[in-house]
């Protein structure tokens, strides 16, 4: 079996909504995720499965900090790593561009979520009221320790996050995130 994590292509915006539609309530539109994957300030990667999208996960570049602003796993594809590569590949390629901060909003309610996001540091700093409007529920602001060089914790945190072994890093995404490491 060979599972890869790749840029995504427009090719992909299909998959994505498939997979999108399985996970969340009330997906992006059409124009929303193709928007993602083709703009210049934003970085989109996939994970696929034996020819077959299992995951993926959005980046956008704001000034100087990174927003995750989408990831998804296949509910068919859960616990086998999927989740944290993708997580993983956008925290080390904002490294890499320079962003002092890494950003992203997560359901309160979503406990799965939450525990991957704290394994890499990322921290609430506030909430977004009844963000989400299909429930009301509220959104979970969250922020990683700082990542622009003014301190080493978070680099040396994600050095120590193991990328999963059954998981390949196309060779376009091990130049744009380095070695997969964040320091220099």
């Amino acid at each position: 079996m060979t599972t890869r994590v790749r840029r995504a292509e427009p090719r992909d915006v299909n998959d994505i909504q498939v997979i999108d539609g399985r996970v969340y309530s009330s997906p992006w539109s059409r124009q929303m995720t193709i928007d993602q994957v083709t703009g210049a300030d934003r970085l989109h990667v996939v994970v696929e499965s034996n020819g077959r999208l299992a995951g993926h996960a959005g980046l956008l570049f704001l000034a100087d900090e990174a927003h995750v602003s989408t990831i998804a796993v296949d509910p068919s594809a859960h616990r086998q790593g999927h989740g944290r590569a993708l997580l993983l590949v956008l925290a080390r390629a904002a490294c890499h561009a320079g962003s002092r901060g890494l950003t992203l909003e997560v359901r309160a309610g979503n406990t799965a979520a939450l525990a991957l996001y704290r394994s890499f540091g990322l921290a609430p700093v506030g909430a977004r009221r009844g963000y989400y409007a299909d429930t009301g529920e509220d959104a979970l602001i969250l922020w990683s320790p700082p990542i622009d060089g003014s301190a080493d914790a978070w680099p040396a945190r994600l050095d120590s996050i193991d990328w999963p072994d059954a998981i390949e890093l196309s060779p376009e995404l091990q130049r744009l995130a380095g070695d997969l490491s964040c320091r220099t």
